[in-house]
């Protein structure tokens, strides 16, 4: 039997959001395989490494988590299901700014330093940053694409 590589897939993770670690672990955010919202770091074959966060069990739900450059971790979350705007969240579930927006996002995008995000909610865009500070850029964005640049 010839053995190809392309023959063997990854595993399929099954988490809401995910993001490379500097080690190489994966960062996953949001609900987990069983449907709890955690915040956790796993490896690249699927299985979890350290639970960082549980959020399902302190009563909030998180997603797009992040590691900052000091290791600190971040996201965004909001109390219950994840289905209203969400603000800022520290890895000790405090909200680090008042929701974002007027509803859940549908497009979330940190900076490259991790200091704030850019969050596109029902047609309006802001940046939120880990400070407790919110700028609506909707008006000064109009038509334009929208990214961060290093």
């Amino acid at each position: 039997m010839l053995f190809r590589s392309r023959d063997n897939r990854p595993p399929v993770i099954l988490y809401d959001y995910g993001t490379w670690g500097t080690d190489g672990r994966i960062l996953a955010s949001g609900r987990n395989p069983d449907g709890a919202s955690v915040v956790a770091w796993i490896n690249s074959d699927g299985n979890l490494n350290e639970m960082v966060y549980n959020a399902s069990a302190n009563g909030l739900w998180m997603g797009w988590a992040v590691e900052r450059p000091n290791g600190d971790i971040v996201a965004l979350g909001a109390p219950g299901a994840g289905n209203s705007a969400l603000a800022i969240y520290n890895m000790n579930g405090t909200a680090l700014t008042l929701p974002i927006g007027g509803g859940f996002p549908q497009r979330v995008v940190w900076s490259p330093d991790v200091d704030a995000v850019l969050v596109e909610v029902n047609g309006q865009r802001f940046v939120a940053g880990l400070d407790g500070q919110i700028i609506d850029i909707t008006a000064q964005t109009a038509g334009a694409v929208v990214n961060w640049i290093q």
